[in-house]
């Protein structure tokens, strides 16, 4: 017995095995199930346990029996909802974090781009703007310097009663 268990590790390989094609048939997709879902990634999974986060989001979510979660991988999960309005408020009120770490979460698409899950948006706020540069070009430049701006929440003909201007930025 010992001989066939010591035959059958040398016999295994270290190198990848050999892609296997899923069939493009219906029983094999799951999009129904799917349209109703968010997929996620933590960005720091040594510090992320994946179990305890899947047990802990639909608490801080408010949805309990309403999601189940689902780990897909060491750091890539997906959160199936019962209700659009539940998936659309959790993506509304992005980013979210566990452990102190951010996680990026967008809606399942049956076809996700090379670039799904790498990039997130965030509110930066802006400080310390010299008066005689407090214009939006200005604005504009400091929020490229750490993302690709999506808005900037500033109106020139409106009173500004915080210290700061907030930029939404593609992180």
């Amino acid at each position: 017995m010992a001989e066939n268990l010591h035959k059958a590790i040398r016999s295994m390989s270290l190198e990848d095995d050999e892609p296997m094609i899923l069939p493009d048939e219906p029983k094999f997709h799951v999009f129904d199930e799917n349209a109703l879902s968010i997929l996620g990634r933590l960005l720091n999974p040594e510090a992320q346990n994946m179990a305890r986060m899947i047990d802990y989001m639909p608490q801080a979510w408010r949805l309990y029996d309403r999601v189940r979660g689902i780990a897909l991988s060491r750091d890539r999960f997906q959160f199936v909802f019962k209700r659009e309005e539940d998936l659309e408020t959790v993506l509304k009120d992005r980013p979210w974090s566990y452990n102190h770490w951010t996680m990026i979460m967008e809606r399942w698409v049956p076809s996700p781009p090379r670039d799904f899950l790498t990039k997130f948006e965030v509110w930066i706020r802006i400080r310390n703007i010299p008066i005689n540069h407090y214009t939006i070009g200005t604005m504009h430049l400091l929020a490229s310097k750490v993302g690709f701006v999506k808005e900037i929440a500033y109106d020139p003909k409106s009173s500004q009663k915080t210290e700061y201007i907030r930029a939404k930025v593609l992180f």
